[in-house]
């Protein structure tokens, strides 16, 4: 590791999907989350099927979801007043496109330099800096 670099073995990997796990684990019981059925059940939505617009919002890149045990969950802060905030479609559409749902999820729940230390999920009423700051990760790192 003098050199900088990652030590590149199965016990350095195997300890990094632990931590990953552990992050998703505490993610989720710290998180409020909804599913498809109760965001369903939100004011003002009227639709037959139980999936919908939970899966239509998700695919129009208004919201995204997280797959725990097979299901979808959607982190709630993500919606106000029974639809998807606006700022999260703008914040999903400047971060990297090769970011995961997971990766995503943490971004949000994460403290943010460019937020003065806020997480961007509790900045939302901030639109332009939160979009901002979601803007700036994709940017090139030099040092």
């Amino acid at each position: 590791m003098a050199d900088g670099r990652l030590p590149d073995t199965p016990d350095f990997e195997s300890q990094l999907a632990i931590d990953n796990l552990e992050l998703r684990r505490t993610y989720v019981a710290e998180t409020r989350m909804l599913t498809a059925a109760e965001i369903h059940r939100l004011p003002g939505l009227h639709s037959r099927n139980t999936s919908e617009p939970a899966s239509r919002w998700k695919a129009e890149g208004k919201t995204f979801a997280l797959r725990v045990d097979g299901r979808n969950y959607y982190p709630a802060f993500q919606f106000a007043h029974g639809s998807p905030r606006p700022v999260v479609k703008a914040v999903l559409a400047e971060l990297p496109a090769t970011m995961t749902a997971w990766q995503t999820a943490l971004w949000f729940a994460s403290a943010n330099g460019w937020l003065d230390g806020d997480r961007p999920q509790d900045r939302l009423d901030d639109d332009s800096l939160v979009v901002l700051a979601a803007r700036r990760l994709a940017e090139p790192v030099y040092g």
